[in-house]
């Protein structure tokens, strides 16, 4: 009986020792908005980013890209162009799967994705319209 009592009391501060040591975790929801690109005539992704995860990561840094038609935009790379020295990089993806490709490099990993539903409202010709619309919410997961 003292040695399973002792057992117990072993596996119990093992696991206590192991949560203590344990890596810690942050999570970021961010979506997809599509995006058109007036000089090149070309549709685009940006990540939005939920305020909450440690600012100082890349995913807060990467540069806003002006798609205006003189839109003035300064030296940096796109993801699909980068290299490892790449220091700026644009908030233009090509297609969501280059966003999520971004993602995984910078060492975040999709653990969910969820609907987010929108609807809106408006009449024409006196007659209401409702219109409902879904888009993805990715649920990704960093160790820090």
């Amino acid at each position: 009986m003292i040695r399973f009592t002792l057992l117990l009391v072993l596996l119990f501060a093992c696991l206590f020792c192991n949560s203590q040591f344990a890596a810690k975790k942050q999570y970021l929801i961010a979506t997809f908005e599509m995006k058109y690109d007036k000089p090149n005539e070309y549709y685009y992704f940006v990540i939005v980013p939920q305020k909450g995860a440690d600012t100082t990561d890349p995913v807060y840094s990467l540069l806003r890209y002006d798609n205006k038609k003189r839109g003035v935009n300064i030296e940096a790379d796109y993801f699909y162009n980068h290299n490892d020295t790449s220091s700026k990089m644009y908030n233009y993806f090509v297609s969501p799967t280059e966003g999520l490709n971004y993602m995984a490099s910078v060492g975040w990993s999709v653990i969910g994705i969820f609907p987010v539903i929108s609807s809106d409202s408006k009449t024409e010709s006196g007659t209401p319209i409702t219109t409902v619309s879904s888009s993805p919410a990715f649920c990704f997961q960093k160790e820090k």
